[in-house]
């Protein structure tokens, strides 16, 4: 399954980018960091996981078919947003 998601935490003083998970996974890699989170072994913060989403800039461009396969294969709408 595709990477839907983007895991971070965000602390009182930085966000740090964990990675990215599937939907099937999302729940259980929540609760882990929560686990790692009370041993130290991640930073304290809010956990965030927030929807991938397609970024195109003027060098950088995601054609319909990108927006498409997002869409299809990671179960989420992805809405075309020129930068």
């Amino acid at each position: 399954m595709s990477s839907s998601y983007v895991v971070s935490i965000a602390s009182l003083t930085e966000d740090y980018m964990i990675g990215v998970v599937c939907n099937d996974h999302r729940d259980g890699l929540e609760e882990r960091l929560k686990v790692m989170q009370s041993t130290g072994n991640v930073p304290a913060g809010d956990i965030k996981i927030q929807p991938v989403k397609i970024v195109s800039t003027d060098c950088i461009r995601g054609t319909d078919d990108d927006y498409y396969e997002v869409s299809s294969k990671r179960d989420t709408t992805c809405v075309k947003k020129d930068v």
